[in-house]
């Protein structure tokens, strides 16, 4: 039984509901020969970042393409991740033994923990960046090794020098070589969000895994399951831009939560966000809507935040206001630091706006800056 869609503020259309069960359904001949490869469904895999999923599974199933310049463009777009995430798989070998002789305890996260665990195929899985979680007091000594190997490094900027003495980014250095960029973790999230998880602990629990005669260090099957429901959690509160594919990661390792049965080992405010990200897969069809029967209902913006990235609505200035506005009011939980936060949310410093536009004034970067938070698509 799947969720009935009078329960939920939007609904998803056909072909996006369809591509998602092609996500994760391999060798059904019958059901994907019902579905049409062409230009509205490769924008779809694209936005969604189900692209690979999507070939991998088609191919599978000896689907019969009709409008071969679409499935074309699906193909392409395999190969293209299959190359980029061999070029991080490379880049990956060489940096291990160094951090090894560095006496430096890590271990990756998201795309290339899922790669090596979960996946173990190149092509399906798009991978921007290797995220690499170490101890804090490695920070220095890792970026000192990263420029020494011709790694290009700089620092995260946060919104403000107010961020800055309250809080700690989770992720406080970029590095980028040929390319290809790495974010350093000392934490899993930034501090103002109240996700407290200690690295120590972490990285002492973390688990060595084998792929193709190569290896790695991941967290500890739970503890990355938990930080992948998380971290799509905190993009969906938040708005950011996030990919869809972070769905099918969490699809594939929940069970690693062995949620509800061990739903008393969670804090409340944990519960609360996995019940959330649970029924926004309900409503995207990758759960059955008797998994969780007596979840939390997810807010109603997360569900406007889905149909906006997959560009199967253009927001009206109500919309606007009510999902994307108004909700960013409330991103923080209530104390004397609240009214600052609020502040530099809407005007952060200008060091942080020059991070990602150089060299304009304040104003001009922060026009940038509105003009693509209330973008149509």
């Amino acid at each position: 039984m799947k969720a009935s869609a009078s329960k939920y503020p939007f609904s998803l259309s056909k072909e996006a509901l369809q591509l998602f069960q092609l996500a994760i359904h391999q060798n059904d001949n019958t059901s994907s020969q019902q579905i049409i490869v062409d230009k509205r469904f490769f924008q779809l895999a694209q936005l969604s970042h189900l692209s690979g999923f999507a070939y991998r599974n088609l191919k599978l199933a000896a689907f019969e393409p009709t409008e071969m310049l679409s499935w074309r463009a699906l193909e392409m777009q395999y190969l293209k991740i299959d190359a980029s995430n061999h070029a991080f798989i490379e880049l990956l070998t060489k940096l291990q033994p160094v951090l090894e002789k560095a006496h430096i305890p890590y271990a990756v996260l998201k795309g290339m923990d899922l790669l090596f665990r979960t996946y173990q195929e190149t092509g399906i899985r798009h991978i921007s960046d290797i995220d690499l979680l170490i101890r804090p007091q490695d920070l220095d000594k890792l970026q000192t090794i990263l420029s020494r190997l011709g790694f290009s490094c700089k620092p995260s900027i946060d919104k403000s020098a107010f961020h800055e003495k309250h809080f700690q980014l989770h992720a406080p250095l970029q590095a980028s070589f040929n390319g290809l960029n790495i974010d350093v973790h000392i934490l899993l999230f930034d501090t103002f969000l109240e996700l407290n998880f200690s690295t120590e602990k972490l990285l002492w629990n973390r688990t060595k895994v084998s792929w193709q005669d190569q290896y790695t260090w991941v967290l500890n099957a739970k503890d990355a399951a938990l930080f992948n429901l998380l971290h799509l959690w905190v993009h969906l509160d938040k708005g950011n831009h996030f990919k869809m594919s972070s769905f099918i990661d969490v699809y594939h390792t929940l069970k690693e939560l062995d949620y509800p049965s061990q739903k008393n080992t969670f804090s409340k405010s944990v519960q609360r966000k996995i019940e959330e990200v649970i029924d926004c897969m309900i409503w995207l069809g990758l759960l059955e809507d008797n998994y969780l029967p007596n979840r939390k209902a997810a807010p109603s913006r997360y569900f406007f935040y889905l149909k906006f990235f997959l560009q199967e609505l253009k927001p009206t200035l109500g919309q606007q206001l009510r999902y994307k506005f108004l909700p960013r009011l409330f991103l923080y939980s209530f104390s004397w630091k609240t009214l600052p936060l609020l502040f530099f949310e809407a005007f952060p410093s200008k060091r942080y706006l020059n991070y990602t536009s150089p060299n304009r004034s304040y104003l001009t970067a922060w026009l940038l800056r509105l003009g693509h938070f209330t973008r149509k698509k």
